[in-house]
């Protein structure tokens, strides 16, 4: 989760790839905190981030509380990741979090807890790159981007009806549109 077991983490994939490459994309689950350092080198390595899309909205002013608004801004740092060129896909944390795609995908978009508090506003995302998480970035972390994660010919047809746009709704609405 925090930046240190990261920076930890990523000194032995550098070893393993300096022993052996690897054709294969490590992803790092939750990959809570991060900073530029940690950035740069998940970049250089190809490793994807999963971090937790719902704990903005779900928990927050409380991670406020808990974790000091500095960290707060570099945490479930979707933006940076994305910014930076690193694969991040959503991760919900389930049960310990609010599995929900629409929600999670809110608490991306508008970074506001449920209690109304704005928390890490910095990493805040568009609609269309909040949809990507669990579309096409999904389908890249899950090493099926060649099958999965678009609507396009060859690809399987797994989609939901939704009763209101999520790209075009007013993003506090987005985790309220009934499937």
């Amino acid at each position: 989760n925090g930046d240190r077991a990261i920076a930890l983490l990523l000194d032995g994939f550098e070893r393993a790839y300096d022993e052996k490459p690897l054709p294969t994309r490590h992803r790092i689950e939750h990959c809570s905190l991060v900073n530029e350092s940690i950035l740069q080198r998940m970049r250089a390595l190809g490793t994807i981030a999963a971090p937790f899309a719902g704990y903005a909205g779900y928990h927050g002013g409380s991670l406020i509380d808990w974790y000091g608004p500095e960290r707060v801004n570099r945490m479930f740092a979707h933006r940076w990741f994305l910014d930076a060129g690193v694969g991040v896909a959503a991760s919900s944390d389930y049960p310990c979090g609010p599995y929900e795609p629409l929600y999670n995908m809110q608490s991306c978009v508008t970074r506001r807890g449920d209690d109304g508090t704005v928390v890490g506003a910095a990493q805040r995302i568009a609609p269309a790159e909040a949809l990507d998480l669990y579309t096409v970035h999904a389908a890249g972390a899950a090493g099926e981007a060649a099958f999965k994660g678009r609507l396009a010919p060859g690809q399987l047809a797994d989609f939901v009806v939704l009763a209101d746009d999520p790209l075009r709704c007013e993003p506090s609405r987005i985790a309220g549109i009934a499937v």
